[in-house]
């Protein structure tokens, strides 16, 4: 199967997990998210659209003891801006909620990165919406890589490309993979 069927496969997988299941699985991820990014003072995050994990209740957690920055698309690269109030969020490109008027922050300030994703397998590799954003905004950043999934977007192997950057955990509702 290419991967952009592939993709379009695992998303409608994703889209079809049912509300109960959501719901569980998405404050699973979260208990997880909290556990592990706990000693990090700058958090990277995307906001979440429909049937992703769902990052709100992340962000609007965060926001209390940390700063947050949430990415905005700025032609084809990835900005991060920090986020002190969620009213700061307007739909952006793709639907996505972005961030207006906050600052940008260069991304190797940011300790931890949280990231989204359609597909990943066991050993870090991520399959994302295609566009390449994260994969061109994380080229040059060294710091931890989280990526948030349901078990259902699991795949055995996801044949990776020179640009693909590997995640060093994937947090799933059912296990924590770390590279």
């Amino acid at each position: 199967m290419s991967k952009q069927k592939t993709r379009l496969e695992l998303i409608k997988i994703r889209n079809n997990i049912s509300f109960n299941d959501f719901t569980y699985k998405n404050q699973v991820i979260n208990n997880k998210v909290f556990e592990l990014i706990s000693e990090y003072k700058t958090v990277g995050i995307y906001v979440s659209k429909e049937f992703e994990v769902d990052t709100i209740e992340i962000i609007n957690k965060l926001m209390l003891n940390k700063i947050v920055c949430v990415p905005k698309v700025n032609g084809q690269s990835l900005d991060f801006h920090i986020l002190d109030n969620m009213n700061k969020l307007q739909t952006g490109k793709f639907n996505v909620l972005e961030p207006i008027d906050c600052n940008i922050i260069d991304i190797n300030q940011i300790d931890v990165m949280i990231i989204p994703l359609v597909g990943f397998d066991a050993l870090g590799n991520r399959m994302g919406y295609g566009a390449g954003f994260y994969d061109r905004a994380l080229m040059n950043y060294h710091n931890l890589k989280i990526a948030l999934a349901f078990s259902e977007q699991k795949l055995d192997k996801i044949k990776i490309e020179n640009h693909d950057i590997l995640m060093d955990i994937v947090i799933s509702d059912d296990m924590i993979y770390r590279r």
